[in-house]
């Protein structure tokens, strides 16, 4: 119990000091300490002495070091467009694409550090905060880097060499099973997520102690049961090793380890929550800002309450292995519900059904280590189950959610232990209470919303336009975005209606046919009910009962190439908020706007072409003269969006302007 204890305190004050989720952090040490000094006095001292260390830890590894910068370091992490390189008190990010660089070598780097920043969009993967959780808050840029001592051991050609012979879609399940290469963008993989059993497609707990539990079966006559341990513990050190010092698979080590060593006294005997503490503690001294992956709560929080649950079954549970996989779905639920805003309400079956199956196949892939002799074999067996898992592409049945916070998933955990710990004490009514909370706070969850609501939100697409209508219980939606290098449908707009808990459109209008307005429509019409689609502005005024949409641009230049003289422009209003979305619309269409409609205003302006000198120009500026001016575009984009002239043309008139390579997507409420 005091090592359980230890480790939260521990946990909590990293994650108080890394800024994330504070108030939580700070409610749970209160908790604790309040507990320890009522209950456990003894413990208190060691509690101060697990925060002390904690404080030491944060501000030891992380010390930020801004501009000329010359270090030496070893290589923690190595992948083909960049490496982490960690020096005794700090981490950096170096981007280098198709580098060579393994975990272990030592290199010499001499350039400008500076704060990490990344393109993003609505909903993307925080890639900044990925980073952050290896303790690389700094990137060095203009760099020359020079090689001290390469690892012997090159573990990326080992492993592309092992996986050369096999087709792409044997290598997307190998690779993720063995590796944990999981390639996130690949057509298998996507599907495995949308079932919610992404995570068998991994080096998981489940798959090894089934890979350990056949070899100790299949040893046990001939070896002795402690050389059968240390054979498995070898073989753990080698999935250590290829997953490239996964943290997860430390954390699977570490508790292999524990369970190994024998002690003489009985007090330091531990059972399975004290080996998971103690393995929490060895990780976080390690690594402190662990505390900010998704894989940490993943890992030692759920797996401390499946045990408490776990431990409240009977010997011979009837059903017990499909309670456990409920059990899990139970846990991983508000997970998926942050991360995703929806449920699959499927997974359930889908992951009972599955995790036997894929343990075999993680046992059965361990044979790629025997080369080309093991190759026709499992290049039938991994194509197969790529193929296979294509085949349930279409079988969900997404809820959305909307938007759960990280207090709901503390009140969730909260009702959960309490119901569990009820259960334990024979706490009948209490349990049935908060039972009945819990289900409560789920049904509200996925309870539809029936609000009326009255705004505009501009959606960060990156470098590109996309605007969501919201009124009433209407949703329109004017144009996707669209980008080269990722689905915005499936990753960005689809996940933002969950979180917005809108299940369909009613219409998508667009502007024009450039890509990077509409790239995203066809996969958002695949995968996302819409009632209807009107491309390019073909209908002057779009009627959605007692709220209408005009295009007022009818000038478009049909023989013009550049098709941003064919880009609609948009006129709406909700209430006496008047907006205008200009699309491309270049200064010639904009001229001639002023022209036909000498008395055009508007209270809020999406700015033509993400801001580009082609549109945008003083004189429209000036007739229109907007409460407030929108600017989409990407961060850091190859064009130079937006130009100077544009911005010079706001600040001079005083209008205030927001970029969503700044701020993100941005939602215009008005008041009803």
């Amino acid at each position: 119990m005091n090592i359980f204890l230890e480790f939260i305190s521990l946990a909590t004050i990293l994650i108080f000091l890394t800024n994330a989720y504070n108030p939580l952090a700070l409610f749970v040490l209160f908790s604790i300490f309040i507990y320890a000094f009522f209950k456990r006095r003894k413990l208190a001292p060691k509690l101060l002495f697990t925060i002390i260390l904690g404080i030491l830890l944060f501000y030891m590894v992380k010390k930020d070091q801004i501009g000329s910068i010359a270090i030496n370091g070893i290589v923690i992490k190595a992948e083909k467009n960049y490496f982490l390189v960690r020096t005794l008190r700090s981490t950096f990010y170096i981007s280098q694409k198709n580098n060579s660089y393994e975990i272990g070598d030592v290199v010499s780097v001499v350039g400008h550090s500076c704060p990490l920043t990344f393109s993003h969009y609505q909903e993307s993967f925080d890639f900044e905060k990925y980073l952050k959780s290896f303790g690389a808050y700094n990137e060095i840029k203009n760099f020359k880097v020079s090689s001290i001592f390469c690892n012997p051991i090159r573990l990326r050609e080992i492993k592309e060499k092992l996986l050369e012979p096999y087709s792409v879609e044997a290598q997307t399940i190998i690779g993720s099973m063995l590796f944990k290469d999981a390639v996130s963008n690949s057509q298998a993989y996507s599907v495995a997520s949308n079932l919610g059993i992404n995570y068998l497609l991994s080096s998981s707990n489940i798959h090894i102690s089934f890979l350990f539990f056949i070899i100790s079966n299949f040893a046990q006559r001939k070896i002795k049961e402690r050389k059968v341990k240390n054979i498995c513990l070898l073989w753990l050190s080698i999935i250590l090793i290829f997953s490239e010092f996964s943290i997860s698979i430390e954390r699977i080590w570490l508790m292999y380890f524990l369970s190994l060593i024998h002690f003489s006294k009985e007090d330091y005997n531990f059972n399975y929550v004290e080996k998971l503490s103690l393995a929490g503690l060895l990780i976080l001294t390690i690594h402190p800002f662990y505390v900010l992956n998704m894989g940490f709560y993943y890992t030692f929080p759920t797996l401390i309450i499946f045990s408490f649950i776990i431990n409240t079954f009977k010997k011979r549970e009837k059903f017990k292995k499909v309670k456990i996989c409920l059990v899990f779905f139970i846990l991983l639920l508000p997970y998926h519900m942050m991360a995703d805003h929806a449920v699959n309400v499927l997974s359930v079956f889908f992951q009972i059904s599955c995790a036997p199956i894929f343990s075999v196949i993680y046992l059965l892939d361990n044979f790629v280590f025997l080369g080309r002799l093991s190759q026709p074999f499992l290049e039938i067996l991994n194509s197969s189950i790529s193929h296979f898992l294509l085949i349930f592409s279409d079988f969900s049945l997404i809820v959305p959610t909307g938007f759960f916070s990280y207090i709901d998933t503390f009140i969730y955990f909260l009702f959960l232990l309490t119901i569990v710990l009820c259960h334990e004490l024979n706490f009948k009514r209490v349990k049935k209470t908060f039972s009945f909370l819990l289900i409560l706070l789920l049904f509200f969850t996925v309870l539809p919303n029936y609000k009326n609501y009255y705004e505009v939100h501009f959606i960060d697409v990156g470098q590109g336009d996309s605007t969501l209508i919201r009124y009433r219980k209407k949703n329109i939606l004017i144009d996707t975005g669209g980008s080269i290098y990722v689905d915005l449908a499936k990753k960005c707009l689809i996940p933002y209606f969950h979180k917005l808990k809108i299940n369909r459109l009613d219409a998508v209008l667009t502007t024009h046919e450039d890509y990077d307005h509409v790239g995203a429509l066809s996969s958002l019409e695949d995968n996302f009910p819409i009632a209807m689609i009107n491309r390019g502005g073909n209908e002057q005024r779009m009627d959605f009962g007692d709220f209408y949409i005009d295009d007022i641009n009818k000038f478009k230049d049909w023989k013009n190439e550049d098709r941003n003289y064919t880009s609609a422009v948009y006129s709406f209003k909700i209430f006496d908020t008047s907006f205008l979305i200009m699309g491309d619309a270049p200064i010639e269409t904009e001229k001639k706007l002023l022209h036909e409609y000498p008395n055009l205003r508007c209270d809020v302006l999406k700015v033509g072409h993400h801001g580009s000198d082609t549109s945008s120009c003083f004189e429209f500026l000036y007739q229109v003269h907007p409460q407030l001016a929108i600017i989409s575009c990407g961060y850091n984009n190859k064009y130079g969006h937006p130009k100077k002239v544009v911005l010079d043309n706001l600040n001079r008139l005083d209008i205030p302007y927001i970029r969503t390579d700044e701020t993100s997507t941005y939602v215009y409420k008005i008041s009803a």
